[in-house]
């Protein structure tokens, strides 16, 4: 990956700077899926998911049989966190 101009790379502060940055960028891509929490429940661990229910105050959570069955309520919660105070919610809930 380069970061300057072919022209710049003559400068070799400049080029140390590059070299610096396109490390960091470099680090910080690898990194990136590790953030991706909620579009990965599907592949989470039980222990993750645990820690997900916690968060999410899922009422019924230590009911579930499976781990699919944990998936499906957390799921569930991200929704209906996303629609909350809306009839929608609180349709989903009473089902």
């Amino acid at each position: 990956m380069a970061l300057l101009i072919p022209k710049l790379h003559e400068d070799k502060k400049l080029s140390a700077v590059e070299k610096l940055f396109v490390g960091i960028f470099n680090d910080l891509l690898q990194k990136a899926p590790l953030t991706q929490v909620y579009t990965r429940i599907d592949y989470l661990p039980e222990e993750a998911l645990d820690l997900l229910a916690h968060q999410f105050h899922i009422e019924g959570y230590d009911l579930a049989q499976s781990v699919e069955e944990k998936r499906a309520l957390i799921k569930s919660a991200v929704e209906l966190h996303k629609y909350k105070g809306t009839k929608y919610a609180i349709k989903k809930v009473l089902e």
